[in-house]
């Protein structure tokens, strides 16, 4: 999902001047629509009658509304080594839907909008930008695993706190979230989150904005499992992350880019993710709960009859007194008077539902003592990142 664009979109030239100091300018209180009690002076002087004098004047970020969400906007009318422009910014998916629990990845839809908007609010401004050479400055994609049991994905979340690999360093981290790499980047950053409670602490926000339609989504969205479970992993992009890897960053070549190359967005997360998911392999959490134990072979064994619709448990019921039978006798007593055949099945389905062989090799000792390998929670479905039904929002204005 593409959860976040920043355009730059800079001012034609005949717009633009050069100041003493070689660095480029656009007058701001020459711009149509430009709100003055949105302005800040960087430097005030006094002159020699006793008026003073306002220089250096900036702009403050705006947020420009769609019926579900904003879109923040600032124009920078200043820049060194480049022209001055105007920065759009927004998480697409909410702007189109309301939500970004999951969404859409088309760069190209996002955009478009987004440019919409903005030439919808300000047309007259618009019209003084150079939109063929707009910039993407960066981009987030996220890709969700679904953690169904509660105790589970928290102790994953408190494991990823940990896990630093490399030049990937784990950051400031809080209760639900996981951060890697430095906060003032220019290259790319990672975080590891569980949706759920972003998305309450969102409604109030959301209220108080007006956007209660969306407000509404999200709280219905809240009591479902797919938003309980999801633990997403989201990488952010630079412009100078692109450009070393020679991935074009102008928006008309890097749309042209995404549709002619293949597996572009999945190729950059993996590479982000690289040194997180390699310092995982082998790495084990730990947990003392025989009803977790019994959730895990409950959800892996459990079968549901076709004709009936009625839960058959037989498996799991015998495979959980299999796993009771070695805390009580010990690992190789039970194995001694196991046959082969029955010892080996059961403690590879055991092992499938991610109880590992060293634990079952202690569970007398460690009374209850459950290890699960990490890697088995960051198995990403990329072809199942929205539900079957899940439809494309529509655009904001009418072709």
């Amino acid at each position: 999902m593409l959860d976040k664009l920043c355009l730059h979109i800079p001012f034609k030239l005949e717009h633009v001047v050069m100041l003493s100091n070689e660095q480029f300018h656009v007058p701001l209180l020459s711009l149509p629509l430009v709100n003055r009690e949105n302005l800040s002076g960087g430097n005030v002087a006094l002159n020699d009658d006793g008026s003073s004098s306002v220089t250096d004047l900036k702009t403050k970020f705006e947020s420009l509304p769609s019926s579900h969400s904003g879109m923040a906007f600032k124009i920078f009318e200043n820049g060194r080594n480049c022209d001055p422009f105007v920065m759009i910014k927004c998480s697409p998916v909410k702007l189109l839907q309301g939500h970004n629990l999951y969404g859409f990845d088309d760069m190209r839809k996002a955009a478009e909008n987004m440019l919409a908007l903005l030439f919808n609010t300000f047309p007259e401004l618009s019209a003084m930008l150079d939109v063929v050479n707009t910039e993407v400055s960066e981009f987030d994609l996220k890709y969700s695993v679904l953690i169904s049991n509660p105790e589970n994905k928290k102790l994953f979340l408190d494991h990823l706190k940990h896990i630093t690999k490399g030049q990937t360093k784990s950051g400031n981290s809080y209760e639900t979230t996981a951060y890697w790499g430095k906060k003032k980047t220019r290259l790319t950053r990672q975080k590891a989150y569980s949706k759920i409670e972003e998305m309450i602490a969102s409604i109030p926000d959301l209220r108080k904005k007006g956007f209660n339609d969306s407000a509404d989504l999200v709280e219905r969205l809240c009591q479902t499992e797919w938003a309980k479970s999801s633990v997403g992993f989201e990488a952010t992009f630079f412009r100078r992350y692109l450009e070393r890897r020679a991935i074009p960053t102008k928006l008309v070549d890097l749309l042209k880019y995404l549709e002619t190359e293949n597996n572009v967005y999945v190729n950059l997360w993996n590479e982000s993710f690289k040194n997180i998911f390699d310092a995982m392999n082998g790495q084990t959490m730990t947990k003392m709960n025989d009803d977790a134990v019994f959730a895990e072979i409950y959800n892996a064994f459990h079968t549901v009859s076709e004709k009936t619709g009625k839960i058959s448990t037989v498996k799991v019921n015998r495979l959980f007194a299999f796993y009771q039978s070695i805390k009580a006798l010990g690992f190789v007593h039970l194995k001694s008077i196991t046959s082969s055949s029955t010892w080996s099945r059961n403690v590879n389905d055991l092992c499938d539902c991610g109880i590992s062989l060293s634990t079952l090799q202690n569970l007398k000792k460690d009374s209850g003592k459950v290890i699960f390998q990490v890697s088995r929670f960051i198995q990403i479905d990329f072809d199942k990142q929205c539900p079957p039904d899940y439809q494309m929002p529509a655009d904001l204005f009418a072709a």
